[in-house]
């Protein structure tokens, strides 16, 4: 026996989406965020420091190991460059933005290095607020840091107070730390292959 399907009339159809629709939480529609009153940024103004970043395993965030000047700045996380040629730390290698500047002028921290021979970026020195991959920074103690890093060793060519230590993840770089008081007073991220340390 063959069987006709029933027609829905318009009356029920419309009950039933009533019905429906009482049972259900409408999801409300995403808005726009209010446009802001500031512009875009100008080649005057200067980013804020980055907060907590990581040093490593190739560099900090967009500033790798092996960049040109030009690189660097492009990155946005580093002032003071000036010129095309490395100095091997001199004044017109530059700093990373936030560096804390002491009385006699010099960097406290952050300094960036770039080879004389090829101008690429050989050295970063981190920020009080910069990590290694693995948790380590200013502050933890030689303990942690030997836990850390299991093949730490001592740079005999300071009086202790020298650690270095292959970068895990990058056969191409190391790490160097100052340990002061049994506790990291200062870390470095360094190309391997550079002309500017020993």
């Amino acid at each position: 026996m063959r069987t006709t399907p029933k027609l829905v009339t318009p009356a029920a159809l419309a009950a039933a989406l009533l019905a429906l629709s009482a049972c259900t939480t409408p999801t409300p529609k995403p808005t726009a965020a209010p446009p802001t009153s500031a512009g875009p940024a100008t080649a005057s103004s200067s980013p804020s420091a980055p907060s907590g970043d990581t040093l490593g395993p190739l560099g900090y965030g967009a500033l790798k190991l092996g960049a040109t000047k030009a690189e660097a700045k492009a990155s946005g996380l580093v002032e003071g460059i000036s010129g095309t040629e490395g100095e091997c730390g001199g004044p017109a290698d530059g700093h990373l933005i936030g560096a804390p500047l002491e009385p006699d002028g010099d960097y406290a921290r952050g300094n960036l290095v770039f080879s004389v021979t090829t101008g690429k970026l050989v050295y970063i020195d981190g920020l009080d607020n910069t990590a290694t991959p693995e948790g380590i920074k200013v502050g933890n103690t030689l303990a942690e840091l030997k836990a850390a890093f299991p093949k730490l060793a001592e740079d005999f060519d300071t009086d202790g107070s020298g650690f270095n230590t292959e970068v895990p993840t990058n056969p191409k770089a190391y790490y160097d730390f100052t340990v002061v008081d049994g506790k990291v007073s200062s870390l470095a991220l360094i190309a391997s292959d550079q002309d500017c340390f020993d």
